[in-house]
């Protein structure tokens, strides 16, 4: 695997009847078109992120089909709930991936997708970002 430059965070708040994107005064974030925003249960939740280059969807290295559940936490107990959620609960997913030497300098359109375990998606959102 090729050096790392440098790390994303990426930081969402989920509703368990929707989902809320936590702002960032200088970053704007926004949900994909025709994302649900909601969620229903399930036991396990993955990700996956690409990064759209001249409108083609590049998958990040490493960061699709990996396990959410452990980086769920509740927002007024700061403690993993994992998959469990409750209908009105607040919680708060959080996660980083390594930007690696392999991808180019450029500026990318990352969309950040929260799958069940059908591979539905709970919620998805999209942010701009530079590849330096």
């Amino acid at each position: 695997m090729a050096p790392q430059k440098s790390s994303v965070a990426l930081v969402v708040l989920l509703v368990s009847t929707g989902c809320v994107l936590a702002q960032h005064p200088r970053i704007p974030i926004a949900p994909c078109s025709g994302a649900p925003m909601t969620a229903s249960p399930t036991n396990r939740i993955t990700t996956g992120a690409t990064a759209r280059l001249g409108g083609i969807p590049l998958p990040f290295v490493g960061t699709n089909n990996q396990p959410a559940c452990p980086k769920i936490v509740s927002k007024q107990s700061r403690q993993s709930v994992g998959c469990n959620t409750n209908a009105g609960e607040v919680y708060t997913y959080s996660n980083t991936f390594p930007v690696l030497q392999i991808y180019p300098v450029t500026s990318v359109l990352v969309q950040w997708e929260l799958l069940d375990h059908n591979r539905q998606k709970i919620t998805c959102f999209t942010i701009p970002a530079r590849i330096v």
